[in-house]
Formats: structure tokens, C-alpha cells, sequence
């Protein structure tokens, strides 16, 4: 899950370096994006009951 995240902030910032703005959307959406991914994986690995 950690390394899910963290990939997607690299990913984010490499975006925001390559194409700049005045805000890091790029990192903000890529975060985002990696803590959904993460969410829905985990929710899925859970016992049904």
C-alpha cells in the first residue's frame, strides 16, 4: 500500500516537473489516484462474511 503511494507522488512530481503549473496537480491527482487504488485493493483482500 506504502509503496503504491509513494510511486504515485513520484510519478506526481515528475508530471509537475516536466509540465509546471502554479499548484502540483499532477502529485495531488497521482496521490489521490494511489490512495484509491489502495483503498480498493485492500477492500477487495478482505474476508467476506
Amino acid at each position: 500500500m506504502a509503496v503504491l503511494i509513494y510511486a504515485g507522488s513520484e510519478l506526481g512530481k515528475y508530471l509537475d516537473a516536466k509540465y509546471p503549473s502554479d499548484k502540483n496537480w499532477y502529485t495531488i491527482a497521482c496521490v489521490m489516484a494511489a490512495v484509491g487504488i489502495s483503498f480498493y485493493q485492500l477492500i477487495k483482500e478482505l474476508p467476506k462474511e
